[in-house]
């Protein structure tokens, strides 16, 4: 009787361990993002050169540039980029800012503009901050851009990717090969 309650308990407990491996318990927690604006170990010239080609690679254009030669602050401003069209366009705009407005329930397009912040820290570093404003173009009675709060995801993303591509510090969440608007 031993032997038969043993061997019972042994099938018992190989199979809660292998339905355990099969489902997943916890929900992924997600990963802290750094600070913004974050101090980056490089020159301001390297910074800025890495965050004009970040933005090169994922085809966002650059509107503006300006340069405060008393305080050493540059500034990048990108142009307004449609990043998302049709059915997936509420989706893809709730992935990255706050859709939960009425006002931007029925969205057809998502567009996002991009600001870059360089300032002197100490003479080897620099604080990099990122803001990014999002619209959703509302459909109905006439088309009406609304501007909706972001979550923080991209401007996180944009910080990691230059903060890798400078220092060579990685990230458990930014791939090096990834587009900064796309969505994981």
């Amino acid at each position: 009787m031993f032997k038969f309650f043993a061997i019972v308990s042994c099938m018992v407990l190989s199979m809660s361990v292998v339905a355990s491996a099969q489902l997943e318990w916890d929900k992924k927690k997600p990963l802290k993002p750094v600070e913004n604006p974050s101090p980056v170990g490089a020159s301001r010239v390297d910074i800025i050169s890495e965050a004009k080609a970040l933005l090169a690679k994922n085809e966002i254009p650059v509107l503006s540039e300006t340069a405060d030669e008393e305080g050493g602050k540059h500034t990048i401003v990108t142009e307004q980029v449609v990043f998302a069209r049709g059915i997936v366009a509420k989706t893809q705009l709730g992935h990255f800012a706050e859709i939960g407005a009425s006002s931007v329930q029925d969205i057809s397009r998502a567009r996002v503009q991009i600001r870059i912040e360089i300032a002197p820290s100490t003479p080897t570093n620099s604080l990099v901050g990122v803001s990014a404003k999002f619209e959703g173009l509302r459909q109905g009675m006439g088309q009406q851009w609304i501007e909706t709060p972001s979550l923080g995801l991209l401007e996180d993303k944009i910080l990691k990717s230059l903060i890798t591509n400078l220092t060579g510090r990685t990230f458990e969440d930014v791939k090096p090969d990834d587009g900064i608007l796309t969505v994981n």
